[in-house]
């Protein structure tokens, strides 16, 4: 199914960012010299239209959605569940709009959703206002209706949160965290056995992060890691995990390392950055080894996030005047 889609992307990968890109954004002496790079990559027809970076990174991603739209025939399947994460972003910022009337959620909405922003809000007001649910057809006529994913996740988000008496930023973030990873499990498992594969390890990585923040509540059904583990993994007990089966030994080795690295450094940034390696790693030694199909596209959807992540990194060092050696060893890879 995926095969036209991983011969395009084979002649996609001549242009992303390479790591000879990279070294040379890092060794260019100022930032104006280290954005130049970006014009001989295929992130320059969206930098030659603004120099604001999260604005090149999203039409980036905007872009990236309408060709793998285009080349992929699986009815839009793998494309929905790359691009839920920038629905979920946008939900959040309408929640709290909604129902904390707060217009403090940092940044703007995301236009490389799936779903304009301006119709998810009012499908937002609709369900609150008017208590429509997902299992009621008759509350949904004459509404905005979006893709089924999100809706769900709504209607998720929805059943938790009218049963708390007082609804915070907090728990909004919470609701929609757990409502999101359950779907996007759900969809994983009807796409391929990997992206099942993958999504426990998100939920897993997801989990740790808000076990350090104390986010005890938040705790994610459905990664390989029961919250005992986890919560023994971040003591740096790796010893007393149960050991079921070799591939959960070799999860837990990885994260215990990147925890201690934590523990040493204190720094969430090496954190987040090394759950996400740890994630990409995966999906690239995937790629590799199928050479072709779903894992293909997954692994450049992969290196296009992580180059974001990188180029950001770069030009903060330089505006910042910071030394290289500073920052390669926070690098992704691509």
């Amino acid at each position: 199914m995926y095969e036209f889609a991983s011969a395009v992307i084979d002649v996609w990968e001549k242009r992303i960012l390479s790591h000879n890109d990279q070294d040379r954004m890092l060794s260019a002496p100022d930032r104006a010299s280290s954005f130049m790079v970006l014009f001989d990559t295929d992130l320059a027809e969206t930098a030659s239209a603004t120099e604001d970076i999260e604005k090149i990174f999203e039409n980036d991603f905007q872009l990236l959605k309408e060709k793998l739209t285009d080349i992929l025939d699986d009815h839009g399947r793998l494309v929905n569940y790359l691009f839920l994460f920038f629905d979920v972003w946008n939900l959040k910022m309408a929640l709290k709009r909604q129902l904390l009337k707060s217009k403090l959620f940092p940044g703007e909405p995301l236009v490389c959703s799936l779903t304009a922003y301006e119709k998810l809000k009012v499908r937002v007001s609709e369900i609150w206002q008017k208590g429509a649910s997902f299992n009621n057809d008759s509350g949904l006529k004459n509404m905005a209706l979006l893709n089924t994913c999100l809706e769900k996740i709504i209607y998720l988000t929805q059943q938790t949160l009218v049963k708390s008496p007082i609804i915070d930023s907090a728990q909004i973030e919470t609701a929609v965290d757990k409502a999101y990873f359950e779907v996007k499990q759900g969809a994983a498992k009807r796409i391929s056995p990997f992206l099942a594969e993958l999504s426990c390890l998100e939920i897993d990585v997801a989990n740790l992060k808000g076990l350090l923040s104390h986010n005890n509540e938040g705790f994610i059904e459905g990664g390989n890691l029961k919250i005992q583990e986890a919560r023994k993994l971040l003591e740096s007990c790796q010893g007393e995990i149960s050991e079921e089966n070799l591939e959960k030994f070799l999860e837990i080795l990885n994260f215990s390392f990147l925890i201690k690295d934590f523990i040493n450094t204190k720094s969430e940034i090496i954190l987040e950055q090394g759950l996400q390696a740890f994630l990409s790693r995966r999906v690239f030694e995937k790629s590799r080894a199928t050479a072709c199909g779903l894992e293909k596209v997954l692994a450049f959807f992969y290196r296009k996030m992580n180059s974001h992540f990188n180029i950001r990194l770069i030009l903060f060092a330089k505006d910042n005047n910071l030394p290289q050696t500073d920052i390669e060893n926070l690098l992704l890879p691509i």
